[in-house]
C-alpha cells in the first residue's frame, strides 16, 4: 500500500534583511530597525559597527559576553515576525 504524503506548503517571505538581503518569513525573529529587519544572523555585527561607546561600556558591565552582544544591543526592537504589510517601514 502506498502512502500519500503532500508537498509542504511553500512559504512566502514577509520581507528580508536589511544587512544581509537574507528573506525573512512568519515566525522568524528579527530586530526591527526604522529602515526595515535585522536578521539574527546579522545582529552582532550591526550592533558593533553602530553602537556608542557608552553602550559599549554599559554591556561590557553587566554582561562581558561578547556573542551577546547583538542580541542585547537590539533587544527592545526584538520582535516575531507576523505580518509586515501594513508596518512603516515603506
Amino acid at each position: 500500500m502506498l502512502e500519500y504524503f503532500p508537498e509542504p506548503e511553500e512559504r512566502e517571505p514577509l520581507t528580508e534583511c536589511l544587512e544581509c538581503g537574507e528573506s525573512l518569513y512568519k515566525g522568524d525573529v528579527a530586530a526591527d530597525v526604522p529602515d526595515g529587519y535585522i536578521c539574527r544572523g546579522c545582529w552582532q555585527k550591526v550592533a558593533l559597527e553602530n553602537a556608542k561607546r557608552d553602550e559599549m561600556k554599559e554591556f561590557i558591565q553587566e554582561y562581558d559576553d561578547k556573542k551577546e552582544f547583538g542580541k542585547w544591543y537590539f533587544e527592545p526592537q526584538i520582535v516575531v515576525l507576523e505580518d509586515v504589510s501594513n508596518d512603516n517601514h515603506e
